[in-house]
């Protein structure tokens, strides 16, 4: 009979701080091994004398999303370390901390100031009020301005033309949580085609992404990450001058439940939530968007 320690984190690596179940359950009959209930995260469980085989691991938190993991149970006298990460349930997300628009970095700063939003018209700047960048941010909801931080982090983390893929973006016009819509120099589309040469990047297709009025498909790419990669998909003037607007996304690939081997039943999201992006850059990443999820 092996032993077990079992380590329940969240996506930085740290202990859980929730209350968890857990079960050890043997496949190939669906029996349950193992059922404790109400332990800490906190703390390594110890689970011993189980029967040597494959068996699933699952965790199930009350404020993260439940995950599972298969491995091998060692024979009699041996023992294995299991890492159970848990992501956050964006259901039980209470109100996100976001950082104030004078907290958010001068690059992002910079093109919020440029920017109108579809449906709005500038505001007048009064001497010592608030300023139209800062108003726009103000405004967004919380999903808005988590998507808007999640895809600036990750725009900042690719390169193109030397600099970063956001240095490109002039301003903004629709923010979503799972993408954003900008007027980008006319130069960004050929660094990226340069970026697919050098193989950071690849085509992929755009079918799924409508043109603007005015504005045709001009191709779209994604970068190569198993998890959380970025896709631009690129819109060009029908008319002179030349112009280039881009549809900015993240996409959460399989979903959610195969980035963190999510217990499938469990997922019932149907749309890309821009927090379950949020743990998916920090965790398969390492690039943190700078908002804090507190559940």
């Amino acid at each position: 009979m092996g032993d077990l320690l079992v380590r329940i984190v969240n996506v930085k690596g740290e202990p859980l701080d929730d209350v968890c179940d857990l079960q050890v359950v043997d496949p190939s009959s669906g029996s349950t091994l193992l059922d404790k209930r109400g332990l800490s995260g906190k703390k390594a469980i110890k689970v011993t004398d189980l029967s040597q085989g494959v068996r699933q691991v699952i965790a199930l938190p009350m404020r993260h999303r439940s995950v599972a993991k298969f491995l091998l149970v060692p024979p009699a006298g041996g023992k294995a370390t299991v890492v159970l990460p848990c992501p956050v349930d964006p259901k039980r997300v209470t109100q996100p901390l976001f950082p104030t628009f004078q907290q958010l970095a001068a690059a992002l700063q910079a093109v919020v100031e440029r920017s109108t939003l579809e449906g709005t018209t500038p505001g007048v700047t009064a001497a010592g009020g608030p300023t139209q960048g800062q108003r726009l941010y103000d405004g967004l909801d919380n999903h808005q301005k988590a998507g808007l931080l999640n895809i600036f982090t990750k725009m900042t983390n690719v390169a193109v033309n030397g600099t970063t893929a956001w240095a490109h973006v002039d301003d903004l016009y629709r923010i979503r949580g799972d993408r954003i819509f900008a007027n980008v120099q006319v130069t960004f589309r050929d660094g990226v085609k340069t970026a697919v040469s050098a193989g950071f990047l690849e085509g992929v297709s755009g079918a799924l992404h409508t043109p603007p009025p005015g504005f045709e498909s001009a191709k779209s790419f994604k970068t190569r990450d198993p998890f959380g990669n970025l896709q631009l998909s690129f819109f060009s003037s029908v008319t002179s001058p030349l112009r280039f607007r881009v549809d900015a996304d993240i996409d959460d690939a399989a979903g959610i439940g195969h980035a963190f081997q999510v217990i499938d039943h469990l997922v019932t999201d149907t749309d890309t939530n821009p927090y379950d992006i949020h743990q998916i850059l920090t965790f398969h990443q390492g690039m943190e968007p700078p908002y804090d999820l507190m559940v």
